[in-house]
């Protein structure tokens, strides 16, 4: 998938992470298969003890900003400042999503000019 500006690419995913290395690749990778491309992917690690070198071996484009541990909220308000598309999907990690994904829900969404989505999965 190649993230960046596109006439599609109008949704900025922001995916945070305490200490839940385990489910990153699943997630990232469940993320980077949709249909439609975001813009970008910002993953805010939360004052992780965990090592997530890897991130930035695997997923290059990805943008990976560590903060000290401040709260689920504070790493959202983070990822949502640091945002360049008009449009955020908040990622949560246990999430993967079959396709198509957040797709249906985005088309939803957009028409209601909403700055945000909560995705949620239940299975």
């Amino acid at each position: 998938m190649t993230l960046g500006p596109s006439s599609q690419a109008d949704v900025t995913i922001v995916v945070t992470t305490h200490n839940d290395a385990h489910f990153l690749d699943d997630a990232l990778g469940s993320v980077l298969d949709q249909t439609r491309s975001p813009a970008e992917v910002i993953l805010i690690d939360d004052g992780s003890n965990d090592d997530l070198s890897f991130i930035t071996t695997n997923y290059p484009h990805i943008k990976l900003i560590r903060t000290e541990h401040q709260g689920l909220a504070a790493a959202r308000n983070r990822g949502l400042e640091l945002a360049t598309s008009p449009y955020i999907v908040f990622w949560m990690l246990m999430m993967c999503w079959p396709l198509p994904g957040w797709k249906p829900a985005y088309h939803a969404w957009r028409p209601i000019r909403a700055p945000a989505l909560f995705m949620a999965l239940i299975i």
